[in-house]
Formats: structure tokens, sequence, C-alpha cells
């Protein structure tokens, strides 16, 4: 941030295909010496047509370079260090004003012995060769994976597929690895060796694979959950439980991904869909107006348009809480004061066995 570069990674669909790629450096000298006020920039998307929708991803990362008064600081202090040596000292002891290099020493080898870190560089290349350290520990890897709303637990060392990108399902899946957490979410790698398969057989299909830098580091993020699935277990270590019981202990869920009463109120109802994402799912049934619904989970999809997951005829779904237009009108509102009663009748149908639909 103080070098003032800012730097775009795209990580999407681009006609059709999972495209990664590093777009590089956009804006560099943004904060420099010489300038007495820092400069601005304010972001500009054009958009085409009447209806087009921009979503900000909750995916990105700002790391602060080292200020000029950092360096000259530590320029200091190994200046301090190189005179001490020379000095006679009555004892073997310590110098005084030296005891900060053991402090750090002993604790730079605490935290290696724990082994509880690890520094991994990530997709978005730059001058600064930007890494972070991930957290690899089971309690780090259970507190993101609670932030995901992910139904079990991720640790360092699990394989995942990833069959679906913003709900449009890949036509080659793809294989990753867990590596750890960093300020909540949960980190991954693709597996190196099957994407170099991919890129052979689509260079020997005549097609054009774009997986730039797809063997480093990239982060999850809620609406990622759709289309991941378990493929194994790594070794998973200090967590006290074994690694078959794992998959049967449920997470709890935090208020951002719990449903609850909700009562259909547009004129039209609404469209029970498959899927999370509106663009790449399909209808199942309509939803008739002025029906109360218990909603078992709550997500908010790629387009930052809030989704609920309902149970209704026989069929299990998502319906929308606002309608993607102009107005984005309210389709569907939440009841805060629901009966306790109404509510446990509401569970009992939504656990109904006759359910005859599921979603994938």
């Amino acid at each position: 941030m103080n070098r003032g570069r800012i730097s775009f990674f795209l990580d999407g669909l681009k006609f059709g295909e999972h495209v990664i790629a590093d777009l590089g450096e956009a804006h560099s000298d943004l904060a420099s010496a010489y300038r007495a006020r820092a400069k601005t920039l304010y972001p500009v998307i054009g958009l085409k047509r009447s209806r087009d929708i921009v979503a900000l991803t909750p995916r990105w990362l700002s790391a602060i370079g080292t200020r000029v008064e950092d360096e000259f600081r530590v320029v200091q202090k190994a200046w301090g260090l190189l005179s001490s040596w020379s000095l006679e000292r009555p004892t073997s002891m310590p110098c005084s004003a030296n005891m900060w290099a053991y402090r750090d020493a002993w604790r730079d080898w605490r935290r290696w012995l724990a082994s509880r870190y690890f520094k991994v560089r990530i997709r978005c290349k730059s001058l600064l060769n930007i890494s972070v350290v991930l957290d690899i520990s089971p309690r780090a890897c259970i507190d993101a994976s609670i932030r995901l709303g992910l139904p079990v637990a991720f640790f360092r060392g699990d394989r995942i597929l990833i069959s679906k990108l913003c709900g449009k399902p890949l036509d080659q899946k793809e294989e990753a690895l867990i590596l750890g957490a960093y300020k909540g979410q949960l980190w991954y790698r693709l597996d190196t060796t099957q994407q170099s398969k991919s890129s052979d057989d689509a260079a020997g299909a005549g097609g054009d694979s774009i997986m730039e830098s797809s063997s480093l580091a990239w982060s999850l993020v809620p609406y990622d959950v759709e289309g991941l699935t378990l493929v194994s277990r790594g070794m998973v270590v200090n967590t006290g439980v074994p690694a078959q019981v794992l998959d049967t202990i449920r997470l709890p869920r935090i208020p951002a991904f719990q449903g609850g009463m909700i009562c259909v109120h547009f004129h039209d109802g609404a469209i029970m869909r498959n899927g999370i994402e509106i663009d790449h799912a399909n209808e199942i049934i309509k939803i008739p107006t002025a029906l109360k619904l218990y909603a078992t989970e709550r997500r908010v999809n790629s387009s930052n348009i809030v989704r609920y997951h309902i149970f209704h005829g026989g069929f299990h779904g998502w319906i929308s809480e606002r309608m993607r237009s102009e107005n984005d009108e309210l389709m569907v509102q939440r009841i805060a004061d629901a009966a306790a009663e109404e509510v446990e009748e509401a569970k009992v149908l939504t656990h109904s066995p006759n359910l005859t639909h599921s979603l994938t």
C-alpha cells in the first residue's frame, strides 16, 4: 500500500472457460515522496445493458510494504549488534542492549517448533512477491470452515473437488489441496499434477487452457461452497478425534447462514431453483404468494443476492429474497416474531421423508 501499487488478478469464467491469469499492475507510483498530496483513484465500471449487475468480490488482499523508518531501524539494530561483538565484557552474559535479539530468536524458535505456521505465495503477483503466513492448526481450519458455512471442517492436507464456478458446472473438474487458514479464510491450491494433465488434454484437443499461477495459493469464499466435495482426508493431527469420525461432526452455523421463518409476499410468488446462482440453476417449482415457510439456510451468492434454502411440495431448493431488477423489489420477508409452535411445525415439514428432489 505504501508503495502505491494496485494490481488485479482474474479468476473466473471467460467465454465459458475457467480462466486463471495475472493481469499485472494497473497503477503504480500512487504514493510518492515528491507529491504533496496522495493520488486518489475512483473505480469506473462500464455497463452495456440497463439490467447489468456488478458485484464486488470479498476476495482481495492488501499487503503493507516496508517503510523507510522500519528499514532504518533494522539497519540501526544490525549496526549495534556488529559493533558490540568487538567489545570486551567482564562476564559471558549477553549485553543488555542486545537482549531483544535473544528474545526474538527464542520466539521464532518456539514458533518454528510448534509447526503451526506455513508461508505460501499467492496468485497475486507483484514486484513485492506477496506471500501470506497460513495457520495450519485444526482450530484455525475449523474457524475458517465455520465462516464458510461448511457442514464439516476442512483441514490442512484434505483434498477437495471443485465441480462448479459461480454455479456453472466446469467441463474439467479441478482437484485442490487445503493449505490452512489466514484472516478467517480457508486457503487452497489446485493440484498441479492434475492441472498439467488437463492442459495437455486441452492442447491436444486444439483448445487453449489459461491456467496461469494455478499452483499458487488462493482463498475460498462462502459462495464457493456450492460444488465443493471432500475427496479424501489428509493427516489430521492434534485434534484428539480419529479422522474417520471427523466427517460425522457437524459444524454450527453462524447467524449469517441461519434461516428461519419466512413469508413469500410478492404478488407473483417466488421461483425455486436447484442452486444458489440464479443464472446457472434450473427452475423446480413456483412458490405461491402469502405462503409461510421455514428456511433451513441463508446464503449470499456471487451476485450479492440473498438466497434461502427451503422445502416445499416434496422438493427443496433456493429462492431469492429480492427480485433481480432495477427496483430490487422485496419478494421474501423474514418473520422475526413467529410463534414457537409455528416454527416447530414448519421444521417437521422440512424434515419430511417424502422429499423426491435432491440438491446437487
